[in-house]
């Protein structure tokens, strides 16, 4: 896994992220490039992982822009016609309910 890398500070802000929730870490940073290293690629010790969990759920921007990069979400991939077929249960489901009450009135 490559470093994460530094970053500017407002650069980690984005549009999505609740504002008063972040915080910019100071020169004194207390979680360094090479522990987040670590938790990002899982490796990181017990008290180590509790120290980042805990630094981030404090609201750090720039560590939490840092991991967002180094663990990209991306979409599930479907089966194609999932949707559909999804949708096609649920509204058999409504009718047998409707069945059942419109023959039991």
């Amino acid at each position: 896994m490559e470093p994460l890398e530094t970053i500017d500070a407002p650069t980690a802000l984005s549009a999505t992220t609740p504002r008063r929730r972040l915080r910019l870490c100071g020169p004194e940073h207390p979680v360094s490039l090479e522990l987040l290293d670590r938790f990002a690629a899982g490796s990181a010790t017990r008290d180590e992982r509790s120290t980042v969990v805990r630094h981030l759920l404090s609201g750090c921007a720039s560590c939490g822009s840092r991991l967002g990069r180094a663990w990209p979400l991306e979409a599930p991939q479907q089966p194609e016609g999932a949707y559909d077929q999804a949708l096609d249960r649920s509204f058999e489901r409504v009718l047998q309910v409707l069945r059942v009450r419109c023959s039991a009135a």
